[in-house]
């Protein structure tokens, strides 16, 4: 047990290395693409935020995209498929950046101004992802699979953006059955996410030098299913609670921002339809009261003491263990798949669910009444 326990580290360690080793010169590429346009200087320092600030972090979906590539026979170096790897970071950004209105990110929807910069510079970012595709050194044809496939995917995507802006909690009467809701929700699941991840998975498969349609099938489904559990993660995730911002990218309004803005996720419908009076009224309270730090903690354990937590971190084991079965079954045995592996554990194994994890651990679950700020640990 120790050896297997010690071999699964050695391959997280080396999937965050090549992780690392891909995503810093991807961070420099498109700076330094940022700093090559003509802006104004107000919009050139806008548009340099988000790569700044994740300068330091993993990019993972251009990740996924080499370690297919590489699983598959690629030969390139990092730097030869650099703007074809940058797309997924790009359509990440332009991505992110909308919905930082629709989720009225730092209040930005209170200055008209900040709305009209955000939506230039997803459109500024959507344009640079296009012609990275186009400046990549790969055959014409393959450049002409990859943008259509990019639009298709950003359709999906915008697609479940809006079933997600109309999912709201008081829609929760309209679904029979908790199975009728999670059909619903996983399929939204798979619109916002899933077909991003799909895109970059398959990307590896097509820049490979004799592409085969079985393994872009694959690699498309791979991404797919991945992508798609992995924003159900996240979603349970944003109920974690962390005190200090360093060690969260979400800013201190930003916690718990799906229930704030009345977003009909799984663990707000379990909570709701499964939990007693008071884990149900704890929801509704953080809604009308949404920067008080002891309601959102009030919630959080909402979360876990009605069973929900539990719930959908068992459904969370499963998905990542029928995973890596698939990518076991339909992929060649290689360094690069015992990555993907590691890769896939996040779905399971973040700081945001090790945050809730540890909440779950804390034998003090009663509902807090407020006054001084109850928080322990690191919550």
């Amino acid at each position: 047990m120790k050896v297997n326990i010690n071999k699964k580290a050695n391959e997280r360690e080396n999937y965050f290395k090549i992780a690392h080793k891909i995503s810093t010169p991807i961070h420099n590429y498109i700076i330094s693409k940022i700093k090559s346009k003509k802006l104004p200087k107000e919009l050139g320092e806008f548009l340099l935020e988000l790569p700044k600030k994740r300068k330091n972090g993993i990019i993972m979906r251009a990740t996924l995209t080499y370690l297919i590539y590489k699983n598959l026979g690629g030969e390139g170096s990092i730097k030869s498929i650099l703007p074809i790897l940058s797309i997924s970071e790009l359509s990440n950004y332009y991505a992110y950046l909308d919905n930082w209105i629709f989720d009225n990110k730092n209040e930005c929807n209170k200055d008209i101004e900040s709305i009209k910069k955000i939506i230039i510079a997803s459109e500024i970012f959507r344009e640079i992802c296009q012609e990275c595709i186009e400046e990549s050194d790969i055959p014409i044809q393959k450049k002409r699979e990859i943008s259509i496939k990019l639009a298709h995917s950003s359709l999906q995507s915008y697609t479940g953006q809006f079933k997600d802006l109309k999912l709201t909690i008081d829609k929760i009467q309209l679904f029979n059955s908790d199975s009728d809701f999670f059909k619903h929700y996983k399929k939204k699941s798979e619109d916002l996410s899933g077909f991003f991840y799909g895109l970059s998975s398959e990307i590896g498969s097509i820049i490979i030098p004799q592409p085969r349609e079985e393994f872009k099938n694959k690699s498309r489904k791979l991404g797919n299913i991945f992508g798609t559990t992995l924003h159900m993660s996240n979603d349970l995730g944003d109920f974690s609670i962390f005190t200090d911002n360093k060690e969260s990218l979400k800013s201190y309004k930003d916690q718990l921002a799906d229930l704030s803005n009345e977003r009909l996720t799984l663990p707000i419908y379990l909570t709701i339809k499964n939990g007693n009076i008071d884990e149900s009224m704890s929801f509704r309270e953080l809604i009308k009261n949404p920067d008080l730090l002891y309601l959102k903690i009030n919630a959080t354990k909402s979360l876990i003491s009605s069973g929900s937590f539990h719930k959908i971190m068992d459904f969370l084991n499963k998905e990542e263990r029928d995973i890596k079965k698939y990518l076991n079954q339909n992929f060649p045995e290689n360094t690069y798949r015992k990555m993907l592996e590691a890769l896939t554990s996040i779905i399971t194994s973040n700081k945001y669910l090790k945050n809730l994890k540890d909440m779950e651990k804390d034998s003090q679950i009663k509902l807090s009444k407020g006054g001084k700020n109850p928080v322990k640990k690191n919550y």
